[in-house]
Parts: structure tokens; C-alpha cells; sequence
């Protein structure tokens, strides 16, 4: 069984046992030798992962002991990328007929593409950028190549995986970063605040190279609430900002409650706003006798002229 090699490899056009990788989705050249079998015809063919049969042929007379043949998938333009089988059975044949030759080979004829990117701890978007914090940022994501993901490999030469951050050179993993079987984790330390842009560079081992980018924005400040001095003035009918204290009395059209400076403040008919404090069952049942919602602010405002 073939197996994939750790390095880049060369695709050749003409597949044999030695040989087992192609480019090339159609034109390609089977070579196979097998030793000297005494039969009448040896059938040769190549068949998918599911054991579909997609070409076959045979041999002249007096079995030759060499195969050399040029494949074209029966129903099909191309052989896509993937591992195909591909064996040479000498005929006439019983159960107990072992193949002259049975190898894996693959084509490789399209580039890895990224599937997913994503920041650790990121719940929001910023222009379609994630949001992410902390004192250093976790990426992780995968690549996956035009074999997918196989028993035999991932299709990836892992060594060749680099990253560019804002447009800086390519670089490889370090630290505690990897790439693994067409996964990535890279951990990012001592960022600036802002907006960055991370390019990402893969090969498979035939030297097909995939490329992906990816938009983070980086943000460690934390945010601050200010309230204004002075006059507050509320132009929205849905929102009203009452006094820090209630005086008087609660009329029962609820227009108007007294504020703490002494003067009354016009509450629309559709929000009732109240300081948290006076919040329960009195204020929420009167509310819901006049259909009118209560909002009730955290935030202590004092209203003033």
C-alpha cells in the first residue's frame, strides 16, 4: 500500500509502482512489469475508493509481462483528484487468482483550500472582522487538499506551512503554533491594537500551493461610561430620564411626576422610566393597569434645568 511521503514529491506523467502521484487528471501513462505468467490474457484496470471499476483493458495473446497504457475513465472526462487502485489480473482466473500487480497511486490536480478560520474567544464581528482580546491570540483553522483527508495521509507536505501577519514576510510555526494533518493553531503575542490581516501559505506533496487570508481586529482597552453634565435634553417620545429622587404623588393619568428639584417632568404615555431603587410590585402593577411598560434604569441620572 502506498503511503505519503513527508517531503514534496515529484507528480509524473507516467504512473508505475515506483511512481505514484500525478498532476495530470487525464493523458497520464500506466507502466507496470510482472513476472512471466503462463496465461492466455492478463485484465488490467483502475478502480475508485468505492471498488468502481472506471477503465479497463486487456492484453494481447501470450500474456507480455509489461503493461504500458494510456487511461480514459469511462463516463467521465477526467480522473478527479483522489487514490485510485489499480490492478493486472491474469485470466482465465479462479477465487484463488492472485493479482500480477495491485498498487495505489493518486492524482493531486486542484490546491488546498482553507476551510474554516476562527480566534479563540471571539463572539463579535466588526466589519466582518473578529473582535478579539486577551493578552495573546489563538487562530486556528484548516486546510483541507484535494484528497481529503485519507488513511494513508492528509496530503500535506506539514512543513511548508507558513504565515504572513500585516503584509510582513512569510514565516514557519514556532512556540507553541502548529500544523498538523491540514490543521493549524497559531498563538500571536505582543500585537498592537488594530485592525490586522494574517495571509496564510500551504503546499501538498506535489507542490500544489493554497493561500488564504484572514481579518482580526485586536482591542485590549477596556471600555468606559461617561455621563454628561449639565442640561440632558431627550427628544425621543419613547425615552425619559427622570429625577434622582420622587416627590408627590403619582396622578392617575401618570402625565407627570415631581422631581427632586422641585418641578414636574413630562412622562410620555408609552415608557414609564424609574430609577432601579424603586423598583417592585406597586410600580409594575399600577403600570399594568394603564398598559404602560416601566423601564428601570441601573444608572442614577439627575435631571436638570
Amino acid at each position: 500500500m502506498a503511503t505519503f511521503a513527508a517531503a514534496i514529491v515529484s507528480g509524473a506523467d507516467v504512473i508505475s509502482p515506483s511512481n505514484l502521484f500525478t498532476i495530470e487528471q487525464i493523458g497520464f501513462s500506466i507502466h507496470c512489469d510482472y513476472g512471466d505468467i503462463d496465461t492466455e490474457y492478463m485484465y488490467y484496470g483502475i478502480y475508485n475508493s468505492a471498488g468502481t471499476c472506471l477503465w479497463s483493458c486487456c492484453t494481447n495473446a501470450d500474456a507480455p509481462g509489461t503493461i504500458d497504457d494510456t487511461p480514459y475513465p469511462n463516463n467521465a472526462d477526467v480522473f478527479p483528484s483522489g487514490v485510485y487502485r489499480f490492478t493486472v489480473m491474469p485470466y482465465p482466473w479462479n477465487n484463488d487468482t492472485q493479482p500480477a500487480a495491485d498498487f495505489l497511486f493518486t492524482v493531486v490536480a486542484a490546491p488546498p483550500t482553507l476551510q474554516y478560520v476562527t480566534a479563540t474567544g471571539s463572539f463579535v464581528q466588526i466589519g466582518g472582522a473578529d473582535l478579539i482580546g486577551g493578552s495573546s491570540v489563538t487562530i486556528s483553522g484548516a486546510f483541507l487538499s484535494a484528497l481529503g483527508v485519507l488513511a494513508n495521509g492528509s496530503g500535506f507536505d506539514d512543513s511548508s506551512f507558513r504565515y504572513s501577519l500585516d503584509g510582513g514576510e512569510y514565516v514557519a510555526l514556532s512556540g507553541s503554533s502548529y500544523f498538523d494533518w491540514g490543521q493549524f493553531t497559531l498563538v500571536l503575542n505582543n500585537l498592537t491594537e488594530g485592525n490586522h490581516h494574517l495571509d496564510f501559505h500551504v503546499a501538498d506533496v506535489l507542490g500544489n500551493v493554497g493561500t488564504a487570508g484572514y481579518d482580526f481586529v485586536y482591542d485590549v482597552t477596556a471600555p468606559t461610561l461617561s455621563m454628561p453634565s449639565g442640561t440632558i435634553t431627550v427628544t425621543d417620545p419613547l425615552v425619559n430620564i427622570l429625577g434622582e429622587h420622587l416627590g408627590g404623588h403619582l396622578g392617575s393619568e401618570w402625565d407627570r411626576l415631581d422631581a427632586d428639584l422641585g418641578r414636574r417632568v413630562v412622562v410620555p404615555r408609552v415608557w414609564l422610566c424609574m430609577p432601579r431603587r424603586f423598583e417592585g410590585a406597586y410600580f409594575r402593577q399600577h403600570a399594568a393597569e394603564y398598559g404602560r411598560p416601566v423601564l428601570f434604569l441601573d444608572q442614577r441620572v439627575r435631571s436638570r434645568r
